[in-house]
């Protein structure tokens, strides 16, 4: 029996590490990297698993959130000027040269008579992402909060002890409407997987890139 969120959060998160052979085939591949309480701005999700990208080209180092909503900017509006950013951002004029710089010296972007273009879109360390929201009860905030993160990945779930998990079922229509999974867990730990929905695109492209720069700051798998 699970007396707090943080036990099943950490049970979920065990199961997904050891490859249990009951996990569904997108939860069992060797390649996944998993992360913990992943604060995106639309909510901490308790649980992300992302199957690895191919990358093509190597990062030296990763991109903070202030780097990346940079880059969403100027792909927003390629020729804007540093004073139509310092304008757009209220942020310091050494901070915004900074982040121009690193984005440059990653070839993200390019710097032509003093305005700023794009290089090249961006590519995910993720081909896969999943986020799992664990509740020991109240469904209805277990949903709401889940769907929060479609912003950033492509299947979401649910996960409540087997014990609590009647009322959501009796409600699975909400489910289903916002495409949001149902799992259930028993007091050994065993996963059931009561409705999956199919992968989408996430909302949400600066929101999926701030989740790969944090599964970079993590596991820095492509830095040089």
């Amino acid at each position: 029996m699970f007396e707090t969120e943080d036990q099943l959060v950490t049970t979920v998160s065990n199961q997904i590490r050891n490859r249990v052979t009951y996990l569904p085939s997108f939860l069992r591949k060797p390649s996944l990297y998993l992360l913990n309480e992943v604060n995106l701005g639309y909510g901490i999700a308790d649980i992300v698993v992302a199957d690895k990208a191919e990358i093509y080209k190597e990062r030296s180092y990763v991109l903070n959130d202030f780097q990346v909503l940079l880059f969403d900017l100027i792909l927003d509006k390629p020729g804007v000027s540093l004073k139509c950013i310092s304008n757009i951002t209220r942020t310091s004029t050494k901070t915004i040269v900074k982040s121009l710089d690193a984005l440059i010296s990653e070839n993200f972007i390019s710097m032509q008579s003093r305005s700023f273009f794009p290089v090249r879109r961006y590519e995910d360390v993720t081909a896969k992402s999943i986020a799992i929201e664990a509740k020991l009860k109240n469904w209805k905030r277990a949903l709401n909060q889940a769907y929060r993160y479609k912003w950033f990945a492509e299947r979401v779930f649910v996960c409540m002890p087997e014990v609590n998990i009647g009322p959501a079922m009796a409600n699975i229509y909400s489910f289903r409407r916002m495409k949001v999974g149902i799992i259930s867990i028993n007091d050994q730990g065993e996963l059931k997987f009561l409705y999956s929905p199919r992968a989408l695109q996430p909302i949400n492209k600066k929101m999926q890139v701030l989740m790969n720069e944090k599964l970079l700051t993590k596991y820095g798998t492509f830095l040089k």
